[in-house]
């Protein structure tokens, strides 16, 4: 008879971490990060353990946000309280620990003093078995993603509070809302979720030297922005931005930073291409796509005034003004920038 030994977390976990004091200039931290080859940080106040910095911290939490690394110091960085487990907790408990906090890497504490650090890596190299446990599953993730978008409020300043129109398809979301100047699409693809804003602009039929102005000018605007990069795509060669969450790490947080860092470089490659004008008459047009979409579906009047004024943020006369418009005929595209 076989007896199978129950795995735990000291066969799995590493020293694959330094340990710096909270008020640690981000600056120096990434240099000794880089300079020991680690993956994590262990922040401490006072000598005892108080959070932690991953590296991915560093993208999401000090690029996106404009921080300065040579002013700005871990704790205002890390995340805390600080989830730990011990060296003899099973693996099994680690991994429902780690799906449950939305967490990918987990202190190892023992008397006090973190002694390791596990990763759902390290889970998944020693004991496949329980990648199950280690993530939540893409429907899960879908599920919850629907929610933040739905369930806001139009008044919110926060993209990501919003209550969004949705449509499933599959593993693909499609949200927007017309305070937005795009539509979302999300795509849920293993252990990545990826917001794709399609900006409708083809470069395929373009001659060599637009295409290489227009290459060396992505290039530029890849250089600017973090979370967000712009591709070309397709047999048409669209622009596309891109920016892609690790569903290990993601939280509604990092969600809106995205969701933000999106819009942010939209209008930067507006400006960049100097399309402005040509970007007001598509929104516009996309408002009155969202109208008639309604109208289509039996909406009242009212009910589309009030979408007017309630997601689009028009005030209560101008809505009435331009619902005639739509109803009469095709308003003109100066007509409609004008009233949005």
């Amino acid at each position: 008879m076989v007896i199978m030994r129950v795995l735990k977390v000291k066969d799995a976990m590493s020293n694959n971490f330094i340990v710096l004091d909270e008020k640690t200039i981000i600056q120096d931290a990434i240099k000794v990060m880089m300079e020991k080859n680690k993956y994590a940080i262990i922040v401490t106040s006072d000598g005892k353990p108080k959070g932690i910095v991953t590296e991915r911290d560093f993208t999401v939490k000090v690029l996106s946000r404009n921080m300065d690394p040579g002013k700005g110091v871990l704790g205002d960085i890390m995340s805390s309280p600080l989830i730990t487990t011990k060296p003899d907790e099973t693996l099994e408990n680690a991994a429902k620990l780690m799906a449950n906090k939305k967490i990918r890497k987990l202190p190892v504490m023992d008397d006090g003093n973190i002694v390791g650090i596990i990763t759902e890596d390290d889970i998944i190299r020693i004991s496949p078995d329980l990648i199950s446990l280690a993530f939540q599953t893409v429907t899960d993730w879908k599920a919850e993603i629907i929610r933040w978008l739905t369930s806001g409020s139009d008044s919110s300043e926060d993209p990501a509070n919003l209550i969004w129109d949705v449509k499933v398809q599959d593993n693909l979301v499609v949200a927007e809302h017309p305070k937005i100047p795009f539509i979302l699409h999300i795509l849920f693809a293993n252990r990545i979720i990826r917001l794709d804003v399609y900006t409708g602009l083809e470069t395929a039929l373009l001659d060599p030297i637009q295409r290489l102005d227009i290459s060396r000018k992505l290039l530029f605007l890849n250089d600017r922005t973090a979370l967000v990069k712009f591709t070309i795509r397709g047999i048409n060669e669209e622009i596309v931005l891109s920016s892609d969450l690790d569903l290990a790490s993601i939280n509604r947080e990092e969600f809106s930073d995205a969701l933000t860092g999106l819009i942010t470089a939209l209008y930067m490659m507006i400006k960049e291409f100097k399309l402005e004008e040509e970007f007001n008459k598509q929104l516009a047009q996309r408002v009155m796509l969202m109208v008639k979409e309604r109208i289509e579906k039996g909406a009242t009047k009212d009910d589309i005034i009030s979408f007017l004024v309630t997601k689009v943020g028009l005030d209560e006369n101008s809505a009435r003004k331009l619902l005639d418009e739509i109803i009469k005929g095709k308003p003109s595209d100066e007509h409609l920038t004008a009233y949005l």
